[in-house]
This record gives structure tokens, C-alpha cells and sequence, in this order.
């Protein structure tokens, strides 16, 4: 009887453990622990008013002003023997003029300071060209085109 009532006495403490203990999803939740976000270093942007240039006595066949990433300006036949490619940047890095069959120019632009440009590309030995521009970050540039017979 002595073990009889060990064990009873055993299953009634078992008994009283698992029944004082609480299932975890009956527990309150914890408060949300807010989110913590976390923002880039804002960087310096560059001047948000970049105009083409209008060259005296020429005619502007393409332009596009304030332009903040790389673009084509269009798709051109050739009905000159050059084009002059008036580019007008500001913001640090460099930009590329692209005309495709032609060649390509790399044109350093200065933090804080509009930089004016004037590049002549010959392209009489294609039909046709695309020019483009390819920006870096935080730059502004404006384009304008003409076409003439005559070197700079």
C-alpha cells in the first residue's frame, strides 16, 4: 500500500504541475516593437533648370531640356555632312554623347557649376544615326542639335 500511495501521491503532484501551467497562446501578446526605418544620406542633386542652347544663325533640328537620366534624343536620316551637338551639363561625372555608326564623345561635368559645350560629329558616311546621351547620377543636361556642311 506504501507504493500505492507514493504513486498517487507523485500523479497528484504531476496533476498540480501541468494543470498550473499555461498554454503560451492563451498568454497576452507582447506590444509591437515599433520598426525601426532607416533612410539613405540624401546626396546632392544636381540644378533642376538645364536649358538647351540656341547657336546664332543655326538651326535647332533636335533639343530636350532638363533631363535627369540617360535618353535618346532620335532617330535622324543624314542630310548633312556634319551635326553640332550643343550639350549643356551640370552635376559631377562625366556624360557620353553617342551617335551610333559615328563615334562618341565623354564630356566632364562640374558639381555646382552649368558647364556649355560644342561637339561636331561628321556623318556623312552613314544613312542614318541615333543620338543619345548617357547621364550619371545626379545630373542635369539639356541638348540641342543642328546640321551643317561646314567644320567648326
Amino acid at each position: 500500500m506504501a507504493r500505492t500511495a507514493t504513486s498517487v501521491a507523485a500523479g497528484a503532484i504531476l496533476v498540480a504541475v501541468l494543470t498550473s501551467c499555461t498554454p503560451a497562446d492563451s498568454q497576452p501578446a507582447p506590444a509591437p516593437t515599433p520598426t525601426a526605418h532607416t533612410s539613405l544620406p540624401s546626396s546632392p542633386s544636381a540644378p533642376s533648370d538645364v536649358t538647351h542652347y540656341s547657336p546664332s544663325g543655326e538651326k535647332i533640328v533636335a533639343s530636350m531640356d532638363n533631363q535627369s537620366t540617360s535618353n535618346t534624343v532620335g532617330s535622324f536620316p543624314t542630310r548633312s555632312k556634319f551635326i553640332n551637338v550643343y550639350l549643356t551639363c551640370a552635376g559631377p561625372g562625366t556624360i557620353l554623347i553617342k551617335i551610333s555608326g559615328v563615334g562618341e564623345y565623354e564630356l566632364p561635368c562640374l558639381e555646382g557649376d552649368v558647364v556649355p559645350s560644342s561637339n561636331q560629329f561628321e556623318v556623312s558616311t552613314v544613312e542614318s544615326y541615333v543620338l543619345s546621351i548617357d547621364s550619371s547620377v545626379n545630373q542635369t543636361w539639356a541638348v540641342s542639335m543642328t546640321e551643317t556642311e561646314t567644320i567648326l
